[in-house]
C-alpha cells in the first residue's frame, strides 16, 4: 500500500475522527471554563490616571489567572480523559496503518556536544554557535 493510500484510509477512519471530535470538546471544555471563571471573577477597575504600563500589567495578570484556573479545571475535566483514550486509539490505528511499531527514537551520538548534527555547544562559552 502506498503512503496516500494509507492516508485515504486513515481519512476515513472513524478512529481518527473520534479523535478529532474528542480535542474539539476538550477546546469547547476550556472556553466555558474561561467564561465561568470570568464571571466568578470580575475584572478589577483600574484607575482612570493609571499609566498604560500599569492597566496592560494589571490586564495581564488578569488574564494569567484566568488561563490558569482554566487549564487547572480542564485538564481534570471528563473530556480530557475521553480525549487521552481517543487519541491513543488513533495513534495505535496510524501505527497499524503504517507499520510502525511504534516512535523511533534518534539514535545517540558519540560525541556529547552534537545532537543529531547540531552542535549544542562551542568552544568559546562567550560565542553562540548559531551566530
Amino acid at each position: 500500500m502506498s503512503v496516500m493510500d494509507n492516508l485515504k484510509k486513515l481519512s476515513q477512519s472513524e478512529t481518527v475522527k473520534a479523535a478529532g471530535a474528542s480535542v474539539a470538546e476538550v477546546a469547547k471544555t476550556f472556553g466555558e471554563n474561561v467564561k465561568a471563571d470570568r464571571a466568578a471573577h470580575p475584572q478589577e477597575a483600574t484607575p482612570a490616571d493609571a499609566s498604560l504600563t500599569d492597566k496592560a500589567t494589571a490586564a495581564a495578570k488578569e488574564w494569567g489567572g484566568v488561563l490558569r484556573r482554566s487549564v487547572e479545571a480542564t485538564a481534570g475535566s471528563e473530556s480530557v480523559a475521553k480525549a487521552k483514550d481517543s487519541l491513543s486509539e488513533a495513534a495505535t490505528e496510524v501505527r497499524t496503518t503504517f507499520g510502525t511499531k511504534g516512535v523511533q527514537q534518534p539514535k545517540p551520538s558519540a560525541d556529547d556536544s552534537v545532537v543529531e548534527g547540531e552542535v549544542i555547544s562551542s568552544d568559546d562559552p562567550g560565542q553562540s554557535p548559531y551566530a
